[in-house]
This record gives structure tokens, sequence and C-alpha cells, in this order.
């Protein structure tokens, strides 16, 4: 069975999902968690940005 990856959009202060983006290649789904938490650390946003493999 292919493996999947979302990367999520978690805020800090309201404990919730903003969005996700679900990727079928690892190194996809890492690129995109790392722009993620690239943009909100310079936006100074309370977010982090999370990635899970799904099973």
């Amino acid at each position: 069975m292919e493996k999947s990856y979302v990367v999520f959009t978690y805020e800090e202060l309201t404990g919730r999902v903003q969005d996700f983006e679900v990727f079928f290649d690892k190194q996809e789904a890492e690129e995109e968690q790392a722009r993620r938490q690239q943009l909100f650390d310079d936006e100074r946003l309370f977010c982090t940005a999370l990635m899970k493999e799904l099973v």
C-alpha cells in the first residue's frame, strides 16, 4: 500500500487545524512543511506546520 503524508497548519491560539494538503511523496511533504513553517516564522504568526504519515 502506498503511503501518503498530510501537511497541515495548526493554529496555536485556538488549537484548530486551518488547512491541509495530502502528498504521496515524503520529500515533497517535508519541503511543503518547511516552506509553510518559514512563512509562519517570517510573518510571526502563531501557527505551526506539521506533517503526519497516513496509514
